[in-house]
C-alpha cells in the first residue's frame, strides 16, 4: 500500500510539473476540447472579450474545488459544447483563442489555456450563440452567463 500510495504522489507531481493541472484534472481530460460580459459561480468569476482575431476568455478561480469554464448552446447540457478551460486550484487563469478556419458552416479556434501546455480546440457553428460560463465541481453546478459568442456572416460578436 505505502508503494502505491508513494506512486500515486510521484504521479501526481509529474502531472503538475508538466501539464499544470493535477492528476485528477489529467484524468479527467483523458477522458473526454467588441464588447464583453462576465459571470460568476459562488467566488468564481469568468468574464469574455474580444480581440482582434478572435476572444479572450479570463477566469478567477475562488471555490477551492474542481471548476471549468463550459461553451454551450443548450444550458441544460452539462458540460455543454465543451469545457476547454479548467482547474483546480485557485487563481486566474486566461485563455485567449484565435480563429484558425472558417468557411459558411462554421469556424474554428485554437485557444491556449494557461495552466496547460496544450492547446484546445473550439468550434462555434455559423449562426448559433453560445452562451459561456463557470461549472463548478463533479456535479457541474453552472453559474451565471458570463458573455456569449456568435459567428455570423463571417463575423465573430463577442457580448
Amino acid at each position: 500500500m505505502k508503494i502505491l500510495t508513494q506512486t500515486t504522489l510521484v504521479l501526481a507531481a509529474a502531472s503538475t510539473l508538466f501539464t499544470g493541472c493535477s492528476l485528477e484534472e489529467a484524468l479527467v481530460d483523458e477522458s473526454m476540447e467588441y464588447d464583453s460580459g462576465s459571470g460568476s459561480t459562488g467566488s468564481d468569476k469568468m468574464t469574455l472579450s474580444k480581440t482582434g482575431e478572435g476572444f479572450l476568455v479570463t477566469w478567477t478561480k475562488k471555490s477551492g474545488t474542481y471548476g471549468e469554464v463550459i461553451y454551450t448552446d443548450d444550458l441544460n447540457k452539462e458540460r455543454g459544447n465543451g469545457y476547454p478551460l479548467t482547474a483546480n486550484a485557485d487563481g486566474t487563469y486566461m485563455m485567449p483563442c484565435t480563429l484558425v478556419e472558417s468557411d459558411s458552416e462554421g469556424a474554428r479556434f485554437s485557444c491556449a489555456p494557461s495552466n496547460v501546455s496544450n492547446s484546445k480546440s473550439v468550434y462555434l457553428k455559423t449562426g448559433v450563440s453560445y452562451s459561456w460560463l463557470v461549472s463548478t465541481g463533479f456535479d457541474h453546478t453552472h453559474g451565471e452567463v458570463g458573455g456569449s459568442t456568435l459567428y455570423s456572416g463571417g463575423e465573430l460578436i463577442v457580448e
